[in-house]
């Protein structure tokens, strides 16, 4: 976590230094939403109203289905998770992803972080902090030199969702302790409910398998850039082949259960819409910002008709 932290903290201090009240507007295909510049701090600020937002979401009689079968799915995937996961690993030593020797977990430490170093781990590791890091910084470069207000907005967001995936997956897994597939000494892992804080802190191999923290937030990036950027249709079909990989190098490099998806896939999501659901409609309140003519007719009682050209500023 410091780690993490460290390495967001240039990021969350140049999105605080860049922002402003000033509201700008993306006039492109943006789907009937327009984008202001991140304010100070936003990501931040914003975290314990997006916190409340998302558990509203969750708890909400509309999504009591979905919940039920994502519960229901990930009970019946649990049954499954040995066979499936050998069955992974065992397609990726054929296709050559995982070579004689390795574990399709191989990864070397420079600066301080661990970068893959084999095609398998390269797969998941769309999903680290790094990644996250390295997207939402792209994001804004761009914004900053181009001016664009939804390329900084994005920036922002992608770490406010990053944050908030990352707070409710630690809370499951601190209550969940399930171990990591690599660390089971049963078949299909073993649930530890309630472990000890300091042993999963010692040890989070034993305890911090479900759910997925890397699957999450990858799932919470895809969803703000697909939301803010509808009009660019190959971002969902590239965001979820990236995660369908992601899922399937966590699976055969036996970092993760496939039970440990379906909810991950979901903190994610609401995590993102959560952070989402502060986009304004152009429609309610572009007008009052920006300058713009307007011709209305008019009729005159027995003395005929007109038009009346105003100019709103």
């Amino acid at each position: 976590m410091k780690r993490v932290l460290s390495l967001f903290t240039p990021l969350l201090l140049s999105v605080t230094l860049l922002g402003s009240d000033r509201i700008q507007y993306d006039y492109g295909q943006d789907n009937g939403y327009y984008f202001e510049s991140p304010k100070p701090f936003e990501s931040i600020i914003e975290l314990p109203n997006d916190f409340l937002t998302a558990v509203d979401d969750t708890f909400a009689v509309d999504n009591f289905e979905i919940f039920t079968a994502i519960i229901i799915g990930t009970g019946i995937l649990i049954q499954y998770d040995r066979d499936i996961l050998n069955e992974s690993k065992r397609f990726a030593e054929n296709i050559g992803l995982v070579k004689d020797g390795e574990t399709g977990r191989e990864s070397k430490e420079f600066l301080g972080l661990d970068i893959p170093n084999s095609l398998n781990s390269s797969l998941y590791y769309g999903g680290s902090f790094l990644a996250q890091l390295g997207v939402a910084s792209t994001f804004l470069t761009y914004g900053y030199l181009n001016s664009d207000p939804r390329a900084m907005q994005t920036s922002s967001q992608i770490i406010e969702g990053f944050l908030l995936s990352g707070i409710f997956t630690q809370i499951v897994k601190r209550v969940a302790g399930k171990d990591y597939p690599y660390e089971a000494e049963r078949p299909k892992g073993e649930w530890k409910l309630f472990p000890d804080q300091f042993q999963y802190g010692e040890d989070v191999s034993k305890f911090g398998s479900f759910p997925s923290g890397y699957l999450s937030t990858a799932t919470s990036t895809v969803t703000v850039i697909a939301e803010n950027y509808p009009e660019y249709g190959l971002v969902k079909p590239i965001g979820y082949s990236i995660l369908a990989s992601m899922m399937f190098g966590m699976l055969s490099s036996e970092t993760h259960w496939i039970s440990d998806y379906p909810l991950a896939i979901a903190i994610g999501y609401i995590s993102a819409k959560s952070v989402l659901k502060r986009k304004k409609k152009v429609e309610e309140d572009l007008y009052r910002y920006r300058p713009f003519y307007q011709i209305n007719p008019l009729q005159f009682p027995g003395k005929g008709i007109g038009v009346a050209l105003s100019y709103h500023y």
